[in-house]
């Protein structure tokens, strides 16, 4: 019997230091993910629903903020004559010196310039009765473009048409998500709190958004709620403040889109020396500057109702891909492969 009372006692304190330890890891875990989502927090990551008090944003009204006054910056400003035209640099026909290039000041920059009737290449390229490509006048780059165009896989010619007014950024979004999405929901996504830390960056990029075409204000939340039962369906935005550069988190968004690929050239097609003279090297490579690179891509009418943002009390929508898309690198990179490919059909990369 003593030794039955001795067992029993063992296995007391077994399952007693059993339960001690299953209680230590629990606890181990909720501190675990109480701490991650810290750290996510910090990060700046948005998540969960927007209300009004508190470090977000969204209902926030800031002092002096009218995005509503703000008027889009005339287009005639950032369209000055060049000292030397493009085609006459790439051709040869006349002597280029560094000293020639003359760059625009990115404060007279305007948004959607690949998509503007006036420089969009593909302005006069149609799809047919059969949904065929069809060319029905010279592109503004020449007859010679339409014959390199004209040999891209009929499927690509097809895309690139379709989005030659703005990228239809929806193809790759799942249909049933993008009619959920318009139709609104009862619940606003809150922005990162980095937003509230820098809060003055944040109105500048928004002024220069709605400036430069970037943006389009919506008006304010509470005159919606005035004349609608749902919110448009937000992203939340975070800012770069170093930069500065406010970025929209359409992390819902992305988790229903399919990814493309993103095709890379060869280090040897990317870092190429124009020959000014076209014999001796040029002193500098030439770049292109990606830093409003995405802002030249215009979105399509359904595209940019993917992509709402609310901000110091307002709606906004974005007009051009915004950065933090899923497949903003794929649209930018393949706008960009009809360009250079041009330049090296030409012969000259």
């Amino acid at each position: 019997m003593g030794n039955f009372c001795r067992h029993v006692k063992v296995l007391r304190i077994a399952i007693y230091c059993t339960l001690f330890d299953s209680i230590c890891i629990l606890l181990h875990l909720s501190l675990s993910i109480e701490a991650m989502s810290g750290r996510r927090a910090k990060r700046g990551k948005p998540g969960g629903v927007a209300a009004p008090g508190g470090r977000d944003t969204v209902f926030l009204k800031r002092e002096g903020f009218d995005p509503m006054g703000v008027e889009k910056r005339p287009l005639k400003e950032a369209c000055e004559a060049p000292v030397v035209s493009f085609y006459d640099a790439i051709s040869g026909k006349v002597a280029v010196s560094p000293e020639d290039i003359k760059l625009t000041d990115e404060r007279l920059f305007v948004a959607g310039g690949q998509h503007r009737a006036e420089r969009n290449p593909l302005r006069n390229w149609e799809l047919g009765p059969s949904g065929e490509a069809v060319c029905a006048g010279e592109s503004p780059l020449g007859a010679e473009f339409d014959r390199y165009f004209s040999g891209y896989a009929e499927n690509e010619k097809i895309q690139l048409i379709e989005d030659k007014e703005g990228v239809k950024i929806e193809r790759w979004v799942e249909p049933e998500y993008v009619k959920a999405r318009l139709a609104g929901r009862a619940t606003l996504t809150p922005n990162s709190s980095k937003v509230y830390d820098h809060q003055e960056a944040a109105a500048g990029q928004v002024y220069e958004g709605l400036r430069s075409g970037q943006y389009t204000c919506l008006g304010t939340i509470g005159d919606w709620e005035d004349s609608h039962e749902l919110y448009p369906w937000n992203n939340g935005v975070s800012i770069e403040p170093k930069k500065p550069r406010l970025v929209t988190a359409p992390i819902d968004l992305n988790e229903h889109t399919a990814k493309q690929n993103v095709v890379l050239e060869g280090l040897s097609e990317v870092r190429e020396n124009v020959r000014w003279d076209g014999v001796g090297e040029a002193p500098c490579q030439v770049a292109h500057d990606q830093k409003s690179g995405y802002n030249n891509m215009s979105l399509s009418a359904t595209g940019k109702l993917l992509f709402v943002f609310a901000l110091f009390g307002f709606f906004f929508c974005e007009n051009t891909v915004p950065y933090g898309c899923l497949n903003a690198s794929h649209c930018q990179q393949r706008g960009s492969m009809v360009a250079f490919g041009f330049l090296r059909y030409l012969g000259v990369l």
